[in-house]
């Protein structure tokens, strides 16, 4: 069994009667004995039943009651308590175009959130990501084309594990702006947007 150990800047600690308590200052982690409270003359006195009753007033003050407390246990899958609501975005071990996601190996690793906002007839230019980036479409219809790929649609509300250096473009075609927030799991002081060629130059 484990115990705590208290230190006072005088005196000794004593039981209810006066008793010497374990040496050293040192006692069982009891819910009856931890707590403690001070004495006139500089000893720390130990009261049976003084854990109960500071707990209890502690939720009265809180306006909280024992069931209150098991009711703010962690209840859902992801370790929340039931009163939170989680909802899945995405779940994937495969970048959107496949590759297999790989952290990246540094010991200067950094995280960033951006803001990406896309005019109506706007597009990125022709691109790679060296790092993983996450995107969640916030507003708006998103065009991305993948060199030798298909162009794909994104709308509000999906969210995507963007290619990692791979040659890529992003377009808004519609009406309407596009904004997204992007997360990157990144290298201190290294870009995570490298513009490259696009297709047709690379022809050339």
């Amino acid at each position: 069994m484990g115990s705590i150990t208290c230190s006072a800047s005088r005196g000794s600690f004593r039981g209810r009667a006066g008793r010497p308590s374990q040496p050293q200052g040192r006692f069982p982690a009891s819910p009856e004995v931890c707590p403690y409270q001070s004495s006139r003359d500089g000893h720390i006195s130990v009261g049976r039943g003084t854990f109960a009753r500071g707990f209890f007033l502690l939720l009265a003050a809180a306006g909280l009651s024992v069931p209150d407390l098991y009711a703010r246990e962690p209840v859902s899958g992801e370790g929340y308590t039931k009163q939170i609501a989680v909802t899945p975005l995405l779940r994937t071990t495969k970048t959107a175009c496949g590759q297999a996601i790989a952290y990246p190996k540094t010991d200067s690793p950094q995280v960033t959130a951006v803001i990406v906002d896309i005019p109506p007839g706007a597009e990125t230019g022709w691109h790679q990501h060296p790092f993983p980036c996450y995107a969640y479409i916030l507003s708006g219809k998103l065009t991305v084309e993948v060199k030798g790929g298909k162009p794909r649609e994104l709308h509000a509300g999906e969210a995507l594990v963007e290619v990692v250096n791979t040659t890529h473009n992003g377009m808004n075609k519609g009406t309407d702006p596009v904004r997204l927030v992007m997360f990157v799991t990144g290298e201190e002081d290294k870009p995570f947007t490298v513009r490259v060629p696009g297709p047709a130059a690379a022809e050339k």
